[in-house]
């Protein structure tokens, strides 16, 4: 009775420094979580784009944070579900409960067409084997630009590895 309430209200829906009430609910409150963050919010400034309401996005953000077993069967198939809002989502919310059964999926989303959604999908496969993914970190960090540099260096940063400081020392000569 709680998820009626609080998808109502996009301020409900993200309490205590972001926590996610709804999240707490688990399973159970993933099919309408999931039909929030697809709704979008047209904006006629930007052809052909569209933009998330704060409504979608606070969704999205709840479905990262469920960390109920029974919900990581739909949460599999959020992997491949056209919004990148909710892969994303899926995605941390799997690499949060360390679920096993993802990786493979996860292997295959480091194609994925959205450069959020990969690196959160290399933090997720990186740290739960830095050996085999260190050197995907790497190449993350010379193929890219900007913010999305940053995120590798930060992934490589979070491995705490001797064997990634080389790497992040020939950083300290980058212009950025």
């Amino acid at each position: 009775r709680a998820v009626e309430p609080l998808m109502e209200n996009p301020d409900l829906m993200a309490l205590e420094f972001g926590r996610c009430p709804v999240a707490r609910i688990g399973a159970a409150s993933l099919p309408k979580l999931v039909d929030a963050a697809r709704r979008s919010n047209p904006v006629g400034f930007l052809p052909k784009k569209e933009r998330k309401d704060r409504h979608s996005r606070k969704a999205a953000a709840c479905i990262g944070q469920i960390t109920d077993p029974k919900a990581v069967p739909e949460l599999m198939k959020l992997l491949k579900n056209d919004d990148e809002d909710v892969r994303l989502a899926a995605v941390r919310s799997l690499a949060h409960m360390r679920v096993q059964e993802a990786q493979p999926e996860f292997e295959k989303m480091l194609q994925d067409p959205d450069e959020d959604v990969r690196a959160a999908t290399l933090r997720a496969l990186a740290s739960g084997d830095k050996e085999k993914y260190r050197s995907k970190v790497v190449d993350a960090i010379g193929s890219t630009k900007g913010y999305r540099k940053s995120q590798a260096i930060g992934i490589l940063g979070d491995l705490k590895d001797k064997e990634s400081v080389p790497h992040l020392e020939s950083l300290l000569q980058d212009k950025d």
